[in-house]
């Protein structure tokens, strides 16, 4: 005999026995405490790996043991008794059938949402092919047409400012003006080259990201805008010791535009303040730069980081227009985000994540050693 042989023959001689007892009790009117050992019994079988059909032959021999002879109504007490024992075996198959269908409509739910997520998986490849294409295009097209307009923008200048130059005693007043005229559009022009050409390389250079010091940057950045226009009085507050794994280029590229476009909104305001800090937006560490100059009307917050999109104009504040869609061209390529918040002549406060999380916490001085 086996040994997964030996617990099932020891089941089924222990239900035996306990099975006539039972019987034997519940025909003497044991009542339902004996019902109730039935259905014990009845569990005790289908753990045991006891039939059902062994245990309707069960009942027939120990019906037969316990009292040969009985009378009609103890007939039904004893099918009563086998109903009670079989129990288990009904409720066992009837959750197997309920599982098995459970299991059944959560499959096909399951293949459902699979085929959705294939589907919707194809459709972001697709669509991250089709993105990735069109940069490239895009970045191709902006470095060619860039690289193109030089020569004749050169010829341009230079024509005018020969005349300029060689035939200056030739040309009245209102000609030089509009010679002026030209090599001013043209510089314009040159800057406008410039910035495409930045947004180019901005998506095209791979990132190389380390621990980076924001605040050792901002001071460093601003150390400069105050070295160009010594006369300007413009309070700085840098919170210390925010950190972030960036592209050390491209985050002095996003801080030289931001506090640029900082110093630059606030050349009208005779008190003028420019921060930079952290705060929690829907817990998730958030930089911002913040400064208190013409500010925005948030109903063109849409424009704001689009290339060229001015809400000025260059008469009141000089520039090309593409210093926050640089901004954001970074932000994004580290993973994050970034929006405004202003008021017109409240100032204008930029607010940027660089994700995951994680990278953008702030350090405790103690961490770095620093008292």
């Amino acid at each position: 005999m086996t040994k997964a042989a030996r617990p099932l023959e020891f089941a089924r001689d222990h239900l035996v026995a306990e099975y006539d007892v039972a019987l034997r009790a519940y025909l003497g009117g044991g009542g339902e405490a004996a019902l109730n050992r039935a259905y014990d019994l009845g569990r005790d079988a289908v753990a045991g790996g006891v039939g059902v059909v062994e245990i309707v032959l069960l009942h027939h021999a120990a019906l037969g043991r316990v009292s040969p002879f009985l009378p009609n109504e103890r007939h039904a007490q004893a099918a009563a008794f086998l109903a009670e024992s079989v129990a288990p075996f009904e409720m066992t198959h009837r959750g197997f059938q309920e599982a098995t269908a459970r299991l059944g409509q959560l499959n096909i739910t399951l293949q459902a949402r699979n085929k959705a997520l294939q589907e919707s998986a194809r459709s972001l490849r697709g669509a991250n092919d089709a993105a990735e294409l069109a940069n490239r295009e895009l970045e191709a097209f902006s470095y060619t047409v860039s690289h193109d307009l030089r020569a004749p923008l050169r010829a341009v200048k230079g024509f005018a400012r020969w005349l300029l130059d060689t035939y200056k005693g030739r040309v009245d007043a209102q000609g030089q003006d509009w010679l002026q005229e030209i090599l001013s559009n043209a510089d314009r022009m040159g800057d406008l080259i410039d910035g495409l050409l930045s947004l180019a390389r901005i998506t095209q250079d791979d990132l190389k990201p380390e621990r980076v010091d924001l605040s050792a940057l901002v001071r460093e950045v601003a150390g400069r805008l105050v070295a160009a226009a010594p006369r300007r009085r413009v309070k700085l507050g840098v919170v210390d010791h925010l950190y972030a794994q960036v592209d050390p280029r491209l985050a002095r590229s996003l801080f030289e535009n931001l506090l640029g476009n900082a110093w630059k909104f606030t050349s009208k305001v005779s008190a003028a303040l420019v921060e930079f800090g952290q705060t929690e937006k829907d817990g998730v560490p958030t930089f911002f730069v913040r400064d208190n100059g013409a500010g925005i009307d948030m109903a063109f917050a849409g424009k704001l980081f689009r290339p060229f999109q001015r809400l000025h104009t260059v008469e009141e504040f000089p520039g090309t227009g593409i210093g926050l869609a640089t901004v954001q061209r970074i932000v994004v390529r580290h993973g994050g985000r970034i929006w405004a918040e202003g008021a017109v002549d409240r100032g204008i406060t930029i607010f940027f994540t660089l994700s995951p999380p994680e990278l953008a916490r702030v350090v405790p001085p103690a961490l770095l050693g620093i008292s």
